[in-house]
């Protein structure tokens, strides 16, 4: 969804990925042409990473998340240039750890989605960690630094979000909205 919304405010945007020879993965590289993105994603053995996500007052449950070949997933060689090469990477959630330390070592620009999963990975040296917050904003940003992060996001819903750039932390309020399905 973020090389998308890139590509929708007329950025360059790549999108780099692994997907089975299963119809999921069909759908998916069928999915990213319709978005205007080239079909960049490497067809691997196995299944599809799918999740399945329910919506619980506002907010989402994950209910399954099998990652099937995106397990582990770096990049092959010439993927691997072209991130180096990259403006800016951002790296979902369930990124190969190996992957967030080769471009941590690269010194590449990137951002790190942890969605919930604030403790999964080493965060030492990313650029840019992104977090759901989970009700203690600014403990939660504080842990992040501490472990590394040089800059965190934290998106909490209706309380807004937090943005702390390494040396001073800034806060947006949510933006009242009717929210319609």
């Amino acid at each position: 969804n973020v090389a998308v919304q890139w590509h929708r405010m007329g950025l360059q945007a790549r999108y780099f990925g692994a997907v089975g020879e299963d119809a999921t993965g069909a759908l998916m590289r069928q999915a990213v042409l319709k978005a205007g993105l080239a079909d960049e994603m490497e067809i691997l053995p196995g299944t599809t990473t799918v999740t399945l996500l329910e919506e619980v007052a506002g907010d989402r449950r994950f209910l399954l998340e099998d990652l099937g070949c995106g397990l582990h997933y770096i990049p092959d060689a010439p993927r691997m240039q072209a991130l180096a090469g990259a403006s800016w990477v951002h790296l979902g959630t369930n990124t190969a750890p190996a992957l967030v330390r080769d471009l941590v070592g690269q010194g590449t620009r990137f951002s790190l989605d942890l969605s919930t999963r604030h403790q999964e990975q080493d965060v030492t040296g990313v650029p840019l960690v992104l977090a759901s917050g989970q009700g203690a904003p600014r403990a939660e940003i504080a842990a992040l630094l501490e472990r590394g992060a040089r800059q965190v996001v934290l998106t909490c819903g209706a309380e807004g979000a937090f943005f702390h750039d390494g040396a001073t932390l800034h806060h947006v309020a949510a933006a009242p909205a009717q929210v319609v399905d």
